[in-house]
C-alpha cells in the first residue's frame, strides 16, 4: 500500500483522534484530560473553533492499528498559538 498519507519524515502509529460525533477515539476526550473542570460539550466547542481557525485540520492517514486509511485530526503548526 502507497504511504502518501504520512507526512515526508514523520511516522505515525496507531490511531488520530477525530472530530466525528460517532468515533471511538473523539478528540474532546484530549481536550478534558488537560481541562478536567469542562463538561463534553464545552470540549467539542473547543475542537470546533479551533477546526474553523484551522489550528486543526482532517486528514486521511494510514491507521495501523486498522490497517486501512481513515480520517484522523492533524495540528496545522502554522496556526499554533505561542
Amino acid at each position: 500500500m502507497a504511504r502518501r498519507h504520512h507526512r515526508p519524515g514523520r511516522r505515525f502509529k496507531g490511531r488520530r483522534f477525530s472530530a466525528r460525533k460517532r468515533a471511538a477515539n473523539q478528540a474532546w476526550v484530549v481536550v478534558q484530560k488537560h481541562f478536567p473542570e469542562l463538561v463534553q460539550a464545552q470540549c467539542e466547542e473547543i475542537i470546533e473553533t479551533w477546526l474553523k481557525n484551522g489550528v486543526l485540520y482532517e486528514q486521511e492517514y494510514y491507521d495501523t492499528k486498522l490497517r486501512g486509511i481513515r480520517m484522523g485530526l492533524f495540528v496545522n503548526d502554522a496556526k499554533r498559538p505561542n
